[in-house]
Order: structure tokens, then sequence, then C-alpha cells
């Protein structure tokens, strides 16, 4: 369940059995640097070596942002406590604290904002972002009474996302960043500015 489970999606998130307690009465917010999405190329686009192109990653951040410093994307969240049967049944600490991200449909790629149309281009989905307003509203303490109230909520929040995800800026960055084992401040570097600093 879980790599299925890491985004919920806001169109029936208060209905599906996995999200609809979680979006009722544990819902959080989920702050981030950037997150990075992989464009695929047109059918037919060739490489510069003529082979067929490769999907580019791209590092999504705030704008202002993006090299460590500066603001941060808050994302619409929710989290659930569960028990780790083999944990539990070998006598270990069995509580698990996950945690999801609400996603919603990409802007039209005929958006009118030039960086939302690239946004709708870069992938289908949308992770959810959270305006100040709409953090307080998505992270009032209570549980709401129906799951008409939570649909509510998740249309409220989602009313404003694009309107947060316009500050945004796209990075085409290396495709190192696609292997677990990397980490560091160059994979969120465009690839000339990595090669500038090695030579």
């Amino acid at each position: 369940m879980g790599s299925r489970a890491f985004n919920a999606r806001s169109e029936t998130v208060a209905q599906k059995p996995t999200f609809r307690a979680a979006v009722r009465s544990r819902r959080c917010a989920v702050p981030v640097e950037g997150y990075y999405e992989w464009k695929k190329p047109e059918p037919g686009a060739k490489g510069a070596d003529g082979k067929a192109a490769e999907k580019q990653p791209f590092y999504v951040h705030p704008a202002g942002a993006g090299d460590g410093e500066g603001p941060v994307i808050w994302f619409a969240g929710l989290y659930e406590w569960w028990q780790d049967p083999e944990a539990k049944a070998a006598g270990e600490d069995a509580w698990v604290l996950s945690t999801s991200i609400l996603t919603m449909a990409a802007p039209n790629m005929e958006a009118e904002d030039p960086l939302l149309a690239e946004l709708g281009e870069l992938h289908d989905r949308l992770p959810v972002p959270l305006g100040a307003e709409a953090m307080a509203r998505w992270l009032e303490p209570g549980k709401l009474g129906s799951a008409e109230e939570a649909e509510l909520l998740v249309d409220e929040v989602c009313a404003q996302a694009y309107g947060v995800a316009s500050g945004w800026r796209l990075r085409p960055v290396g495709s190192a960043v696609g292997n677990v084992r990397n980490n560091g401040p160059e994979l969120i570097e465009e690839p000339g500015e990595v090669q500038e600093r090695l030579l």
C-alpha cells in the first residue's frame, strides 16, 4: 500500500477508505524547498546525438528560493499512525507515522499564465500548495462532521492552489536526481552550472 498511498487524489480523498478518516481529522502541511518532476519528450523527438530524446527532470521551487535559502512550499497533506505487523511480531516498536500529499489536476497547458502552462506540460497532476489563508483552514483542529464537509474543505484549498503555484519556477536539472543514492546541493543546479563549477 505504501507507494500507492504516497499521494491522495483530491477528487476522491473524502471517499476512499485509505484516506477518508484522515481527511476529516488528520490534516497536516508538508514543507518542501522544491520537488522534481520528469517531463516526457514529444513523440519522435531526438536528442543532440540523434537518438530518441530522454525524459528531462525539472526542479520546481518557489521564486526567490531553490538554492537552499528562502521560502518553502507548503503542501496539503494527511497523516496516519499505523502498526507494522512484522515489527509487532518481532516485539519491536511497531508504530509508524506516514504522510500523504494531496494532489489535483495540473493547470491546463493552454493556461494564460506561462508558468502554469509549463506546469501543465510537465505533469498531469499537481501537489496542492497552501497559501496562508488556506493553510489556516486546512490545519483547523477538530474532526469534520461528514465526508461532504471534507469535500468542501478540499475544494476550498484546491481553488487557491494555482494562484500559489504561479509563484513557482522550473529549472532543468541533471538526470542524477533519478538515483536515490545521489544526494547533494548539485542536484538542484542546472547541468551547465555543475560542469562550470567542476572545471
